[in-house]
C-alpha cells in the first residue's frame, strides 16, 4: 500500500470519516484487521459502484459529468468511462 493512501485512510479514521473510495479490491480487509475497531469504522466503496450508483439515480444531485470528473480524478482514462462505463447516448 502506498503512502499516500495510507495517510488517507489514517486522516479518515482521525476525522471519523466512514466511507473511503478506492479502487484497491482487497482493501476492506487489511483496514477491518488494522483499523476497524468498531468505532468510527470504515468502509470501501470502489469508484465503479459509486459511479454505478449514480447511473441507477440512487445518488440524487448527481449527474455524468460529476461522476465523470471522481472518474477522472482517480487517475481514469475519460475515454473508458465515455466508451464503457457511461456512453453518451446518441
Amino acid at each position: 500500500m502506498k503512502l499516500g493512501k495510507i495517510c488517507s485512510l489514517a486522516m479518515a479514521k482521525v476525522m471519523s470519516i466512514h466511507y473511503f473510495i478506492t479502487d484497491e479490491k482487497n482493501l476492506q480487509p487489511i483496514i477491518d484487521r488494522v483499523l476497524n475497531t468498531g468505532i468510527d469504522d470504515i468502509i470501501c466503496v470502489r469508484i465503479k459502484d459509486v459511479i454505478k450508483r449514480i447511473i441507477s439515480g440512487d445518488l440524487e444531485g448527481f449527474k455524468r459529468k460529476e461522476a465523470k470528473v471522481l472518474w477522472r480524478l482517480s487517475g481514469k482514462e475519460a475515454s473508458i468511462f465515455d466508451t464503457r462505463i457511461w456512453p453518451i447516448s446518441e
